[in-house]
């Protein structure tokens, strides 16, 4: 699609209730530039304020869609996904044949496999808590006849912003969803994935259209660390210029979550789910994710709000070309493997606190959060208890001992548990202070007392 630079100044805010980016500089005239007023969410959508035990001023928003999104909208087969004991983590396009396959995708901590690949053989899932949203017709054909019980939902297609723009794609997925047969769509969600034309090449309602109008659950990807047009996207997105340090960081999924969110109607309203590489997944780029990049980018896209995470699994350039990351020696070596591992397993221990209501106005960190920098947050109140997610914005391994202060409404805290760090930060009059090792250190506190 052909280059749209815009003037319009856009302000993007997050789940988290703060400006991750205020975007105030002109670049060229366009002729159909964003405009100004982007269905933003400004104020909690269907919020509950409870007077005790809640501090002042603090109100509970529900997660996007709200808790029990998919059986509550008729997507009975998708029941497993409203469990507040679930997070859906995926992989792109996975291959598995054997037992063994699905068995190494248990021992990473994987809930679902994203389209499937055509052998579709999704019996394997059986039992193993591990669900499918295969692509009809790519599994089992016209009749979908691999489509079973394991099949939560239905994949319809990859990019169609990219691949075929406004109008065209609008019709393309039109007629893909008719062309499922009721049988197979009953009871389940549509999920499509998006790319860089819903995030900024087309205007707001030709996104929004994209956005609301075919789909249950949505998702997009920008490959940030590993895109080769990493600052030309980042200046499209934020529409200043921005240098390689500056694109290249995982606080900018968290903004892509963001942005997504913003052409909802209403905003908050359907599940987004985040896409993060782990190898090359470009064919001309030498430049691979790291594991602390990673886990940085899930995060983040998990502080803004992200109900799911899906690894792009894939390796095209590099060392270890491969279309099974996970599987490939190469990645346990560099330490992909164990982190994935180990930042899923940190998921699903923490799903029922992620799958709770977000406290807003909870939290305020300072710095405070700009769009090359400062610390972004998020609270969670799960049974009777606070729980704070952050990381920064900060230039990732370059930056080095980011000093942060959070600041909690109320003055009931006495101190703070931080998650998986087996240390405890005391607070005092409703104020504590931490470090980050590197900008792509993320800490999670439980907050006490």
């Amino acid at each position: 699609m052909g280059q749209k630079p815009w003037i319009a100044p856009i302000v993007i805010i997050g789940l988290v209730g703060t400006i991750v980016a205020a975007l105030t500089t002109a670049r060229d005239v366009a002729a159909s530039p964003r405009p100004v007023d982007l269905p933003v969410r400004t104020a909690p959508v269907n919020a509950r304020q409870l007077a005790d035990p809640l501090p002042p001023g603090v109100v509970l928003q529900p997660i996007d869609g709200g808790a029990n999104f998919y059986t509550g909208h008729g997507y009975t087969k998708a029941a497993a996904l409203d469990s507040p004991n679930f997070f859906p983590i995926g992989i792109w396009y996975p291959s598995f044949n054997t037992e063994s396959d699905v068995a190494t995708y248990e021992a990473l901590g994987i809930t679902k496999l994203d389209r499937p690949d055509g052998a579709c053989k999704l019996s394997l899932l059986t039992g193993t808590g591990i669900y499918a949203i295969p692509q009809y017709g790519e599994c089992g054909g016209a009749t979908g006849s691999g489509i079973g019980k394991e099949s939560v939902g239905l994949f319809t297609d990859d990019e169609v912003d990219m691949n075929y723009g406004p109008g065209a794609g609008y019709t393309y997925l039109a007629d893909l969803i008719n062309r499922v047969p009721s049988s197979l769509k009953s009871g389940r969600f549509f999920w499509t994935n998006y790319g860089t034309g819903v995030l900024f090449w087309e205007p707001a309602a030709q996104a929004a259209q994209f956005v609301n109008g075919y789909q249950q659950t949505v998702s997009d990807d920008l490959y940030w660390f590993t895109t080769p047009s990493a600052t030309e996207s980042c200046a499209h997105f934020y529409l200043v210029h921005c240098t390689g340090g500056e694109a290249r960081r995982g606080s900018n999924y968290g903004s892509a979550i963001d942005a997504i969110r913003a052409f909802e109607h209403p905003a908050g309203s359907e599940p987004i789910w985040a896409f993060v590489e782990n190898g090359w997944p470009f064919t001309h780029e030498r430049r691979a994710i790291t594991p602390a990049d990673m886990n940085w980018a899930i995060w983040s896209s998990i502080i803004h709000g992200a109900r799911g995470i899906i690894y792009f699994n894939h390796s095209f350039s590099g060392p270890a070309q491969s279309d099974n990351n996970f599987e490939n020696s190469h990645f346990t070596l560099t330490g992909i493997t164990g982190q994935a591992k180990a930042t899923d397993t940190l998921i699903k221990s923490l799903a029922p606190v992620l799958n709770d209501d977000t406290a807003v106005d909870y939290v305020t960190a300072h710095p405070a959060p700009s769009a090359f920098g400062g610390i972004e947050s998020t609270a969670k109140y799960h049974d009777g208890q606070f729980y704070i997610f952050a990381d920064t914005r900060d230039a990732g391994r370059k930056s080095r001992n980011v000093h942060a202060t959070f600041h909690l409404s109320g003055s009931s805290a006495v101190s703070v548990t931080v998650v998986n760090e087996n240390r405890t930060i005391k607070v005092v009059k409703g104020t504590f202070t931490d470090t980050f090792a590197t900008g792509t250190t993320v800490h999670i506190y439980a907050v006490n007392g």
